[in-house]
């Protein structure tokens, strides 16, 4: 299991009716880049917004360190 970078880029249109883009990064657990893609879009379900899956990259991060909540 790795890291992957997931771009999304969300389209909104503003209060002049223009259309404003927007990128967005997920940093995802997964398997290969096509559950990268699958994890991303199970997260959009039901997103009323315009977005696409623009780019997905593995990343150069080995781990996430959690904080210790043993305090």
């Amino acid at each position: 299991i790795m890291y992957y970078q997931v771009q999304v880029t969300i389209e909104q249109t503003t209060a002049k009716g223009g259309v404003k883009k927007s990128n967005e990064q997920y940093l995802v657990h997964a398997v290969s880049v096509g559950d990268a893609e699958k994890q991303v879009n199970q997260k959009f379900v039901g997103v009323t917004l315009d977005w696409e899956i623009t780019k997905v990259s593995q990343s150069k991060i080995i781990e996430v360190v959690e904080p210790d909540n043993r305090n």
